[in-house]
């Protein structure tokens, strides 16, 4: 954009006199306000897309943990069984979840 603008006040230079050189003019700061209003939307959607990344950091990280989780508490009911029903094998059980744990 600084070479288009850095051309056109070249031409333009010292050439008052020409027919539509005004409509030019008008016609360059529309662009350069189109340019600088695109700049500034790319740069939000750029920061969203940040946040969004850190977003999902957070959520594959939080992911991993629960499964891990998931995957030793499965682990622990391999090794108790089903749950007891008497009370010798539920102190039994009891006490092997908190040696576990």
């Amino acid at each position: 954009m600084s070479s288009l603008k850095t051309k056109a006040a070249d031409l333009m230079e010292n050439k008052e006199q020409v027919a539509g050189l005004k409509d030019v003019k008008r016609q360059l700061r529309t662009l350069e306000k189109r340019w600088t209003s695109l700049k500034e939307i790319s740069d939000d959607r750029r920061r969203s897309l940040e946040n969004l990344v850190d977003d999902l950091k957070d959520f594959r990280e939080g992911h991993d943990n629960l499964a891990a989780w998931l995957a030793q508490k499965e682990k622990m009911m391999t090794v108790l069984g089903p749950v007891a029903t008497e009370p010798s094998m539920v102190n039994n059980q009891l006490q092997q979840v908190k040696v576990s744990l």
